[in-house]
């Protein structure tokens, strides 16, 4: 066990040339990175592509895209599945397209909404009555691999809600009132935002928002799939690679 100049603990080779090679770093094990629905930050759609790493930064680490990215990002999902890629400059600010939710307010019943037996629409909410309907959903043309930022105002005075994109995992379950915000990837293909709930449900949704994040922010990095390069492409993903981990391994290495 070697430290390099960088402050880096791993296992290191001096290679002839005088220079580290393989430099591979733990990066979980010197931070406390945290991974999930409420922060995670990861777009792997090509022209888009960025992490965010919430409780820890990639500062020293960062380069500039077209010029110099000397570093690489690596993360390993809990099967051990990776996604690679260059890290470079930092974006100023969180950007977001436009809300792709057709009358998310529910100011009024419109047929883009899909409700099942016990969901109606009135008085500005969706509510859940009497019924075994377990769900209500709207397409809204959900690109696979790509993050979006999912805002909803939820009532709950009975039974458990969970949202999805269609029929992938659940994002959270749900027992509580309270405006949520979840940052998901779609990483399916299925392209509808789906509010589902168990059979003792009832509650009211209201104000959903759901918008592509475009730029995730001074806290995340834009990733680029070649040394130096300058698109905002992954280098590789993996066959099977889990767009939304909880508990990713992270990496960083000398390219």
């Amino acid at each position: 066990m070697l430290k390099s100049k960088h402050g880096w603990s791993g296992n290191y080779r001096w290679g002839r040339d005088n220079r580290w090679s393989n430099d591979a770093w733990d990066y979980n094990a010197l931070h406390s990175t945290i991974w999930g629905p409420t922060v995670l930050g990861l777009s792997f759609l090509n022209g888009i592509a960025f992490a965010k790493i919430q409780g820890a930064t990639l500062a020293a680490y960062t380069g500039t895209a077209g010029t110099s990215t000397p570093y690489k990002l690596v993360l390993h999902d809990s099967a051990g599945v990776a996604a690679s890629g260059f890290i470079a400059n930092a974006d100023a600010a969180e950007g977001l397209d436009t809300d792709l939710v057709t009358v998310g307010n529910f100011a009024s019943d419109n047929i883009a909404w899909v409700k099942g037996t016990g969901w109606s629409i009135g008085s500005g909410v969706a509510t859940k009555g009497a019924g075994a309907g377990v769900l209500i959903e709207q397409d809204i043309s959900a690109v696979a691999n790509t993050l979006y930022k999912i805002v909803f105002d939820l009532t709950r005075t009975a039974g458990t809600f969970w949202p999805s994109f269609g029929s992938t995992t659940a994002i959270a379950v749900l027992a509580a009132s309270a405006t949520y915000t979840y940052y998901v990837n779609c990483g399916g293909t299925d392209s509808k935002i789906t509010f589902n709930n168990d059979s003792a449900f009832r509650g009211t949704l209201d104000n959903v928002v759901v918008q592509q994040v475009l730029h995730v922010g001074a806290t995340g990095n834009h990733i680029v799939s070649a040394k130096a390069g300058s698109t905002r492409n992954w280098t590789s993903i993996g066959t099977g690679f889990n767009y939304n981990s909880s508990a990713y391994r992270a990496e960083i290495r000398r390219a």
